[in-house]
Protein backbone atom coordinates (compact mmCIF):
# COMPACT_ATOMS: atom_id res chain seq x y z
CA UNK A 1 0.00 0.00 0.00
CA UNK A 2 1.26 3.62 -0.86
CA UNK A 3 0.59 6.71 1.44
CA UNK A 4 -1.77 8.95 -0.50
CA UNK A 5 -0.14 11.63 1.33
CA UNK A 6 2.75 10.79 -0.76
CA UNK A 7 0.78 12.75 -3.76
CA UNK A 8 1.91 16.09 -1.92
CA UNK A 9 5.51 14.90 -1.83
CA UNK A 10 8.12 16.11 -3.93
CA UNK A 11 8.13 14.14 -6.85
CA UNK A 12 10.72 12.04 -6.64
CA UNK A 13 9.97 10.66 -2.79
CA UNK A 14 7.02 8.76 -4.76
CA UNK A 15 9.61 7.31 -6.93
CA UNK A 16 11.62 6.53 -4.54
CA UNK A 17 9.14 4.57 -2.06
CA UNK A 18 8.14 2.67 -5.54
CA UNK A 19 11.89 1.52 -6.28
CA UNK A 20 11.90 0.86 -2.39
CA UNK A 21 9.04 -1.52 -1.99
CA UNK A 22 9.94 -3.32 -5.29
CA UNK A 23 13.10 -3.74 -3.96
CA UNK A 24 12.00 -5.95 -0.84
CA UNK A 25 10.44 -8.61 -4.10
CA UNK A 26 14.32 -9.73 -3.96
CA UNK A 27 15.35 -8.91 -0.27
CA UNK A 28 12.28 -9.17 2.41
CA UNK A 29 14.60 -7.31 5.35
CA UNK A 30 16.57 -3.51 4.92
CA UNK A 31 20.27 -5.54 4.69
CA UNK A 32 23.08 -3.96 3.02
CA UNK A 33 22.37 -5.88 0.16
CA UNK A 34 18.69 -4.43 -0.12
CA UNK A 35 20.31 -0.59 -0.30
CA UNK A 36 22.91 -1.40 -2.53
CA UNK A 37 19.57 -2.58 -4.77
CA UNK A 38 18.23 0.76 -4.20
CA UNK A 39 21.34 2.04 -5.24
CA UNK A 40 21.67 0.44 -8.44
CA UNK A 41 18.08 1.31 -9.33
CA UNK A 42 17.75 4.57 -8.04
CA UNK A 43 21.13 6.55 -7.55
CA UNK A 44 21.16 8.82 -4.77
CA UNK A 45 18.04 7.80 -3.21
CA UNK A 46 19.84 8.91 0.06
CA UNK A 47 17.77 12.06 -0.43
CA UNK A 48 14.84 11.01 -0.44
CA UNK A 49 15.01 8.32 2.36
CA UNK A 50 16.51 11.30 4.56
CA UNK A 51 13.19 13.67 3.41
CA UNK A 52 10.75 10.74 4.40
CA UNK A 53 12.48 10.35 7.96
CA UNK A 54 12.97 14.23 8.35
CA UNK A 55 9.38 14.83 7.38
CA UNK A 56 7.73 11.16 8.22
CA UNK A 57 5.16 13.36 10.90
CA UNK A 58 3.32 14.84 7.79
CA UNK A 59 3.40 12.31 5.98
CA UNK A 60 1.12 10.09 8.60
CA UNK A 61 -2.59 10.14 7.72
CA UNK A 62 -4.61 11.85 11.22
CA UNK A 63 -6.15 10.26 13.36
CA UNK A 64 -9.52 11.49 15.23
Amino acid sequence: MINLLLVSAPGPLLEYVVVHELCHLKHRNHSKEFWAFVGEALPGFQSQKKWLRDNRMFMQLQQF
